[in-house]
């Protein structure tokens, strides 16, 4: 499971399929009964003038916006043979989003001296890379303070992430260089990311 890491979701084919035909269809399943509005409103309205003309605008206004990308839409399915890709996000959050930061509100909070005594005490990881670390991380990606733990998938956290932007900043946090291609390596959970980077901050630590 990555992001913009290289993922491979794991998902069926048809039902990923099936998915995307759904969404690539709300442009029509809007333009269909706004045009009928229009027609109502123009041709056969019983309303006020002034009433209709305000609802028409209203119609007309949402039909500028969806009319082309229904032609967008269909342009590309039938040049591909396929729904195009589509994604309701940012406007709404995935599944996963949503699941992801309910569960990291409503667990129990870790200060930094616990998350790493349960987690990391045993490890070879120093308690400032571990703690920081997850404090960066909740601070970059909106999320509840002290609430990230190592299985958290932070994919899911903002699928819109520029993850090489998040990298950048944990660099210049760490004063480290962790190469871009080490993103690839990567599956998205909080202790693989650590895992990653601990190896580039000892070597800084030991260089100085």
């Amino acid at each position: 499971d990555r992001s913009q890491f290289v993922i491979h979701l794991n998902v069926n084919e048809n039902l990923e399929r099936k998915r995307q035909t759904r969404i690539a269809l709300i442009p029509f399943m809007i333009a269909i009964p706004a045009l009928t509005a229009a027609c109502i409103l123009w041709f056969l309205s019983p309303l006020e003038r002034e009433l209709n003309s305000v609802l028409f605008g209203i119609v007309g206004a949402v039909l500028a916006f969806d009319l082309p990308v229904c032609v967008l839409v269909l342009v590309q399915w039938l040049w591909t043979g396929n729904p195009p890709e589509l994604s309701l996000v940012p406007l709404v959050a995935s599944k996963e989003e949503r699941a992801l930061r309910k569960t990291l509100r409503e667990r129990p909070k870790l200060c930094a001296d616990e998350f790493y005594d349960r987690f990391y005490a045993n490890s070879s990881i120093p308690k400032i890379l571990a703690t920081k670390l997850r404090t960066l991380l909740e601070y970059q990606l909106g999320l509840p303070d002290d609430s990230i733990e190592p299985d958290d998938n932070l994919i899911h956290a903002d699928p819109e992430l520029d993850w090489q932007y998040l990298l950048d900043e944990i660099n210049e946090e760490f004063e480290i260089v962790v190469p871009p291609k080490s993103l690839d390596k990567m599956d998205g959970t909080f202790h693989n990311l650590l895992s990653g980077i601990a190896p580039h901050y000892r070597e800084m630590v030991d260089n100085k």
